[in-house]
């Protein structure tokens, strides 16, 4: 009875987890029931019947990491209700052919492309940044030197591009960059005309007035805020001020620095700040024996690497990522 309705009579089953989810017989069964439902109907439409909701620490084995989840450990009931309530929205919408009520987002994480050690927890939250059932539109993650933050800030955007229905740009503020190569690329991945001849707070405001006629989902990454100078003003002032009130927005900070979100006015759609340390070479080795099968990839080379580099997260990634024919 129970798997017939799991299977056939809910326009939405929920499934709802976290590190224990194996260790009980009656969410085992209802692992089979949902796995069956969904090989039965491998559809875009049958996949958006079925929701995975974290609500606990650590990952059951039978959700792979791959797996498409909403991460609401941190949401009240009432929200995630609330985003369950759209969720059915939206799977009805679809089923009666009208345009779904969702806000341009994608509905589950997107699968990440991640080729470096360590920081899952900036991965996950970054994933479920990308969603309609975040909580979250402003991501800080701060790191000391070689930690792989500009490494991995360009892997975000690298994600974003690969979301059809999501425009993205990265902004570096490092000292050595030309300010207006950057805004330049800026504007080019966002897809906004430059405003020739002006300054760094004009450029940003021509840029955020274009994406709020356009208002549809969007990623700005920002790199090395602490050398960001006046702009630091602006971003605090207007940009984070802006998601607070768009949904269409999501901002990541990546830096030495980052704003500080308590008692500021977007402060409860800011994700708490995740602090990165560098990863050992054990890690990288761990990551890399994913993928080099061929055993030229070895701990002593790794280790030797990561000494002679300091740890340099992009030299690492280049010798631990899957070989190309």
């Amino acid at each position: 009875m129970l798997g017939d309705i799991y299977e056939h009579r809910c326009d939405l089953a929920v499934a709802f987890f976290s590190g224990e989810y194996d260790t009980k017989a009656f969410t085992q069964s209802e692992h089979a029931r949902i796995r069956s439902r969904i090989l039965n109907n491998p559809t875009a439409q049958g996949k958006l019947g079925v929701l995975r909701v974290r609500v606990g620490e650590g990952l059951a084995t039978s959700v792979p990491a791959t797996t498409l989840y909403a991460d609401m450990r941190n949401h009240d009931v009432a929200s995630i209700a609330a985003s369950i309530a759209k969720r059915v929205g939206i799977v009805q919408a679809k089923d009666s052919n009208d345009a779904p009520p969702d806000d341009g987002w994608p509905v589950d994480r997107p699968d990440l492309q991640w080729p470096m050690a360590d920081h899952a927890e900036a991965r996950e939250a970054f994933a479920s940044l990308l969603t309609g059932l975040s909580r979250y539109r402003i991501l800080p993650i701060r790191g000391l030197s070689e930690t792989g933050k500009s490494h991995m800030s360009k892997q975000m955007l690298t994600n974003v591009h690969r979301l059809r229905q999501v425009t993205g740009g990265r902004f570096d503020f490092k000292g050595t960059t030309s300010m207006d190569m950057e805004f330049s690329l800026f504007t080019n991945s966002l897809d906004i005309d430059p405003l020739p001849g002006s300054g760094p707070r004009e450029q940003f405001n021509h840029i955020l007035r274009g994406l709020k006629q356009r208002a549809k989902p969007t990623v700005i990454v920002f790199d090395t805020y602490e050398a960001a100078g006046e702009a630091n003003d602006w971003i605090d002032g207007a940009l984070l001020l802006e998601a607070s009130r768009s949904p269409w927005l999501r901002v990541v900070i990546v830096g030495q620095r980052v704003p500080e979100c308590r008692d500021k006015s977007w402060e409860t759609i800011c994700h708490p700040t995740i602090d990165l340390t560098v990863p050992s070479p054990d890690d990288w080795f761990s990551y890399g024996s994913q993928h080099r099968t061929d055993g030229a990839l070895t701990l002593d080379i790794v280790t030797q690497v990561h000494q002679l580099t300091g740890g340099s997260a992009s030299t690492l990634a280049s010798i631990c990522r899957p070989r190309t024919r």
